[in-house]
């Protein structure tokens, strides 16, 4: 009787389930809707930043093969959420618990007609994205928005006279942005980028990789800019895989004196699935190689070749310590949500209009004279904390940013920042030394006085990639750490995807080529790095 009256509200309170543990268990077989969204809500779904999360209390284990019976049921009704449907495909059978294929393969099939049924529905509504390469572009490339049509042009006239190798890996930086010019950081899912209301939206599952919107959209992005570059070499008879061989087996002999580096390549000639299953394998090797060489001092084969079967993304070291700085938690990320987040109070002033410019408290300080009574009252204690904290200043009653706030607007973009390339610095002819510009010394002392004060702290893992990072080549390569990974490494070395065909071979080629660039990128930017903090290093005069 309790249960046909408050059905799941019930499953909130641990001790009436205790007391009819035979009654909510059958209630869960008879209700697999209602079951099948308990069950992911206290295994699956992540505390959110916007609602509590709920406790529920369950009389079936959550290794208990009830759950298949329930999940059966789940997916021969028409109320799927495909947040469920996802758990269900992605779940690992080699933890304790099992799905059967055929169950997986029908909640993937329902995600695929859930989709379809709302672009069909919703075919009034579309976002176009235009890749074009053009003649008469006046920069290295340009981009335009018409309304939900975004148009991404590149100079063709650039492409077409630069072919030589060490520009074709710098159009990857500076035209394509695989990596960021500023951080070298790789396209990564930046949480704090998205905007809020989607945040809300979307629900965020424990070993689940972040895939909402932004994220697919940036990746499919870069992952089509790249395609069209492979293709635009190709047509020019050169092929990337031999623009990578000559990083590996030339250009590091002769700038850092790296030698015995083995980059294999497959032929030209071989399908995109061979040219996967050769070349996957490679993307580990050179890691492993890189590795040796940072601990070693030199690339040590049989000792690489001895430790194979231990290979850890997060193991990879870096030339350089400490080279990333990341945020302390609660009391850092309160300053920089009320700094940069649109969804913070004070990104809204009733006497100013923002614009789409002007979205968070930090634009608003930067355009206008504001001052604290521009706030309503129980808005002032949060400014105050930022003032003592001397996150901003105040000058003449009005709110000023500080030395300190464009360090942490860096850290609020990129979840982290590589320290390294914050400073700007040249080489001095006269002094044959490097030499640290002026401008660098504010950004120097910010990172100092955040250290010292507890906001900040400094990687001591001395790992070639950032957390970020380390997740993004997780979720592409393996399925070690995600639920719902790409797993292309894993997929092709460990099975034959036989229901692909010959396009889709060649799509996941070019992740897997997108990838060994990224690596290819950040292996020089940490020599670079390396080689500049080797030099005696002075500050201008």
């Amino acid at each position: 009787m309790i249960l046909k009256e408050t059905g799941d509200l019930v499953f909130e309170f641990e001790k009436i389930v205790k007391r009819f543990p035979k009654i909510t268990k059958q209630w869960l077989i008879n209700n697999p809707i209602s079951a099948s969204n308990l069950f992911v809500e206290k295994y699956f779904y992540k505390q959110s930043n916007y609602n509590q999360k709920i406790e529920y209390y369950l009389p079936i284990k959550n290794n208990d093969k009830i759950w298949i019976t329930i999940f059966s049921k789940y997916l021969e009704s028409n109320d799927n959420d495909t947040n469920i449907l996802e758990i269900i495909s992605a779940f690992n059978n080699a933890k304790d618990f099992f799905i059967p294929e055929k169950i997986k393969i029908k909640a993937q099939k329902k995600i695929e007609q859930i989709n379809s049924e709302f672009f069909e529905y919703n075919n009034n509504f579309t976002i176009t994205t235009n890749i074009i390469y053009k003649n008469d572009l006046k920069s290295l490339k340009e981009f335009k928005k018409d309304n939900y049509e975004f148009t991404y042009y590149f100079n063709l006239n650039w492409l077409n006279r630069n072919l030589d190798y060490p520009t074709i890996l710098n159009n990857f930086i500076y035209m394509f942005e695989v990596i960021d010019e500023r951080q070298g950081l790789m396209t990564l899912s930046f949480k704090n980028k998205r905007m809020g209301i989607i945040d809300c939206i979307y629900t965020e599952k424990k070993d689940f990789y972040k895939t909402d919107y932004f994220f697919e959209s940036k990746f499919q992005l870069q992952i089509s800019l790249f395609y069209m570059y492979y293709d635009f070499l190709k047509e020019k008879n050169i092929y990337l895989e031999e623009v990578i061989n000559y990083f590996f087996n030339e250009y590091l002999k002769t700038e850092f004196n790296l030698i015995n580096f083995i980059h294999n390549i497959p032929s030209k000639n071989t399908t995109y699935l061979e040219k996967i299953r050769l070349y996957a394998p490679e993307i580990e090797s050179v890691l492993n190689q890189y590795n040796s060489f940072c601990n070693e001092g030199f690339i040590d084969h049989n000792l690489i070749q001895n430790t194979l079967g231990h290979f850890r993304i997060s193991s990879i070291k870096s030339l350089v310590s400490k080279k990333y700085i990341y945020p302390v938690e609660k009391e850092t990320n309160k300053i920089l949500y009320h700094l940069f987040s649109n969804q913070s109070p004070l990104s809204y002033n009733i006497n100013y209009e923002g614009g789409p410019d002007c979205e968070c408290f930090y634009d608003l300080i930067i355009k206008y004279n504001i001052t604290k009574k521009d706030y309503p009252e129980h808005y002032i204690n949060i400014i105050d904390f930022l003032l003592e904290k001397k996150i901003i200043t105040e000058y003449k009653g009005f709110l000023k940013i500080s030395y300190i706030t464009n360090s942490l607007k860096l850290i609020y973009e990129y979840d982290c920042i590589n320290q390294y390339n914050c400073i700007d610095y040249y080489f001095n002819e006269n002094e044959k030394k490097y030499k640290i510009k002026k401008s660098s010394l504010s950004y120097i002392a910010a990172i100092n006085y955040l250290e010292n004060n507890g906001f900040i702290k400094f990687d001591e893992s001395g790992c070639l990639f950032s957390k970020n990072e380390q997740d993004l080549i997780d979720y592409i390569l393996n399925n070690k750490k995600f639920l719902n990974s790409l797993s292309i490494r894993n997929k092709y070395l460990h099975s034959s995807p036989n229901n692909l065909n010959e396009e889709s071979h060649k799509y996941n080629y070019m992740i897997l080529l997108y990838l060994m660039i990224c690596i290819v990128l950040k292996i020089n930017d940490d020599l670079c790095e390396n080689h500049f903090l080797k030099n005696n290093i002075t500050t201008e005069k």
